[in-house]
């Protein structure tokens, strides 16, 4: 009984295979009629559409060296991981931040490319920003390369040399940007210093004058050599 099921069952799925073809064969018009259509309108498409190109270029990010003598070289590692991280992360922010974005929008002068401005507005602030916009969200990318330092940044466009160029741009605007903060970083430093050179002095001073009042108090005299030597008279 067994073998008479297997055998029933084997037919009905050929029967089902057969009808199946036959459907097809049956409705090859359609079939051929749809898949004509479908590539005659990718071929419109491919023809009448604007092509988009893709400029991308790649930079090496080296965060700054931590000192870290104190800790074992366990946690020293995962330390600098963590610091490596966040540094990382917070490069992306910057590449992709509305700043450099205005930056490269008056560097190339994006408000008069009709790509981004086809109604030919005056320029202003609205324009600037909306263009700005524009390019973060929609045209530049930057992607880490995984487990690299090498950040991968990218530009889209219809047009390819003016993707090339916003790429390029980008890049020397945020080295730029990443100069003038070093800079800025070393004048507070600078500044701090020379404020707590100027609190230490105005210290001894003061404690150079209490000593010289406690002296004449007390009727000492301080002779001046290799080793200072208190006197009494």
């Amino acid at each position: 009984m067994e073998g008479e099921k297997v055998v029933i069952e084997k037919r009905e799925e050929d029967i089902d295979i057969k009808e199946l073809i036959e459907k097809l064969v049956k409705h090859k018009k359609i079939i051929f009629i749809s898949v004509g259509v479908c590539l005659f309108l990718a071929l419109i498409y491919i023809l009448f559409s604007n092509p988009v190109y893709k400029s991308q270029s790649i930079i090496l990010m080296e965060p700054e060296a931590t000192k870290n003598l104190v800790a074992k070289e366990s946690d020293s590692q995962i330390s600098n991981y963590i610091i490596r991280k966040e540094y990382m992360e917070t490069q992306k922010e910057i590449l992709h931040s509305k700043y450099l974005a205005k930056e490269v929008v008056r560097e190339l002068k994006l408000y008069e490319n009709e790509i981004f401005n086809p109604e030919k507005e005056d320029y202003n602030e609205a324009l600037l920003n909306g263009i700005a916009f524009n390019l973060r969200e929609n045209m530049i990318s930057v992607d880490f390369m995984r487990d690299t330092r090498l950040v991968k940044i990218g530009a889209r466009s219809v047009d390819p040399r003016l993707c090339a160029k916003i790429v390029t741009t980008l890049i020397k605007k945020y080295k730029e940007f990443m100069i003038e903060k070093k800079f800025e970083t070393t004048r507070d430093t600078i500044t701090y210093l020379e404020n707590q050179i100027k609190i230490v002095k105005d210290k001894l001073s003061k404690k150079e004058r209490q000593l010289q009042l406690f002296g004449a108090q007390k009727d000492l005299f301080y002779v001046e050599n290799e080793a200072s030597t208190v006197l009494k008279r």
